[in-house]
């Protein structure tokens, strides 16, 4: 007689209250607290990712020529080159070769986190095997660098100076910004730092 009772309950029940609004009601209640996470107060709950930035510098002949190509005449073997850099010398690092390369993906160096590291190389390699560069890096912009510069030590003693600008104008509370990145090539306001050597 229990048992008759529970079932006559049960579908009372089950009409009273459909399976659609069952959902429905679990689903708002389910995804309630992510909207509450989401506030407008003082750029609310952004947490900024910005990837790290390096200086890339190009090396060309007069007729346009990668110079740090071994097959192009005049080569320069990156290996001899360093930066100066706020009283430090830095030599050429091949990242590839080192543990935790110079990579923005999501690696097991990571700890679990989504976060991407900015780790300082000083001078390395570029990105494109097929057109090398050297980078100076990494920088974060959110460390915001103004008026910085190095000097570019070839193998043959001379020297070029870079300078840049790296940083972020925030906007609107924190929940937006404008990311600066000027260059500069022995004084002179460049896009792109190409040196002709």
């Amino acid at each position: 007689m229990q048992t008759n009772k529970y079932l006559m309950l049960m579908k009372t029940y089950s009409k009273l209250f459909p399976t659609s609004i069952f959902l429905k009601v679990m689903a708002a209640i389910l995804i309630l607290p992510l909207l509450q996470s989401c506030d407008d107060d003082e750029g609310g709950n952004i947490i900024w990712d910005i990837v790290p930035s390096d200086i890339v510098v190009h090396v060309v002949d007069h007729n346009g020529n990668n110079l740090l190509l071994p097959e192009t005449p005049g080569y320069i073997n990156p290996e001899e080159v360093a930066i100066e850099y706020k009283g430090k010398t830095y030599e050429y690092v091949n990242t590839s070769e080192l543990e935790y390369p110079c990579y923005y993906t999501h690696s097991t160096q990571d700890n679990g986190t989504r976060a991407i590291l900015c780790t300082w190389y000083g001078l390395h390699e570029g990105h494109n095997a097929d057109d090398p560069t050297l980078n100076i890096g990494q920088l974060a912009p959110e460390d915001d660098y103004r008026n910085e510069q190095f000097d570019i030590i070839w193998p043959d003693g001379s020297r070029d100076r870079i300078g840049f600008d790296l940083f972020l104008i925030w906007k609107n509370d924190r929940t937006d910004f404008l990311y600066i990145k000027n260059l500069y090539l022995n004084g002179n306001p460049v896009e792109t730092i190409t040196i002709e050597k």
